[in-house]
């Protein structure tokens, strides 16, 4: 790579459209396989072309899906993730609401 080329990561931070820290992550996720370097890719040109996050930018690729983004987001702030589709909740406490 010529020294006048920067990196798409490198640019997108620059102009404030995905932080350090969320490239960091995404790199993170080409390293675990869920996605690819060229997938990756993709996904920042959107994020440069929408100003979409990274992980609405993997959905709307259809690289991820929202539970998966919902996974890593609890791994990555260390909480527990609840689907609502997997929890049942009484007809009487629905009506309550």
């Amino acid at each position: 790579m010529s020294k006048d080329k920067i990196l798409l990561g490198e640019l997108l931070i620059e102009k404030k459209l995905i932080s350090r820290e969320d490239l960091e992550k995404a790199l993170d996720l080409v390293k675990k396989k869920l996605i690819t370097q060229t997938e990756l890719e993709k996904a920042l040109e959107l994020i440069k072309k929408t100003g979409y996050r990274l992980g609405h930018s993997l959905i709307q690729l259809g690289l991820i899906d929202d539970k998966t983004l919902a996974k890593i987001l609890t791994e990555q702030y260390n909480q527990e993730c609840i689907v609502v589709e997997d929890v049942h909740v009484p007809v009487d406490i629905l009506n309550k609401i």
